[in-house]
């Protein structure tokens, strides 16, 4: 993996096709995070959502979650990536899908 900031397909764009979000962070990131620190039904908190991406992931994982977010340009980002259903892929690498 090795980066921490989101590139590619995956990084979210305004209308212009510049990035929405300066710090937007990769899903495979979120989701080791969240299956090495949590358990299914846990509730994960995030002050600062920023596009979202950690209650996206912790949703699929099937955590509940809390996202705080201030600015009207990221919510509605938010928005926009909820409207699609996130699939986890856990094949692509051994993680447990839950922590004991």
């Amino acid at each position: 993996m090795g980066y921490a900031l989101c590139t590619g397909k995956e990084r979210m764009k305004d209308e212009e096709g510049k990035k929405l979000h300066s710090t937007q962070k990769p899903i495979e990131l979120l989701k080791r995070i969240i299956l090495t620190t949590s358990k299914e039904g846990d509730v994960v908190l995030d002050p600062m959502a920023g596009l979202g991406t950690t209650g996206y992931v912790a949703n699929a994982l099937n955590r509940k979650f809390i996202m705080i977010e201030k600015e009207e340009k990221y919510i509605k980002g938010i928005q926009r990536r909820f409207s699609e259903k996130l699939h986890i892929n856990f094949e692509k690498e051994k993680i447990r899908k839950d922590i004991s």
